[in-house]
């Protein structure tokens, strides 16, 4: 089978390796939420599905919450630019809730 029939059947996938994009991951959630307390994972699937160079599936991995450890992924955060406030815009945006 090849990356355009997987995508026809499956649609596109949840995410692409950021290091090998013959790599696709197809990820499924349940969460079980009861108010304000926190959300419990029922249920947690990721099938991970390899490509050759020629674009055809050579292997398929399927996770869940006994092997989700299994799968080699950063956790580190990446800063987003463009969100840090500089001194004057704190010192305008506590000015005007002084003033409501």
């Amino acid at each position: 089978m090849e990356k355009a029939e997987v995508e026809i059947i499956l649609g596109p996938p949840s995410t692409i390796s950021t290091f090998d994009e013959n790599k696709w991951y197809y990820m499924s959630n349940i969460i079980h939420r009861v108010g304000v307390s926190k959300p419990k994972v029922l249920e947690h699937q990721i099938y991970e599905i390899i490509f050759d160079e020629e674009n055809r599936v050579i292997d398929v991995h399927q996770y869940d919450l006994s092997n989700f450890k299994e799968i080699d992924y950063n956790d580190k955060e990446t800063a987003t630019k463009g969100n840090e406030k500089n001194l004057i815009e704190l010192l305008i945006r506590s000015s005007t809730r002084l003033n409501k």
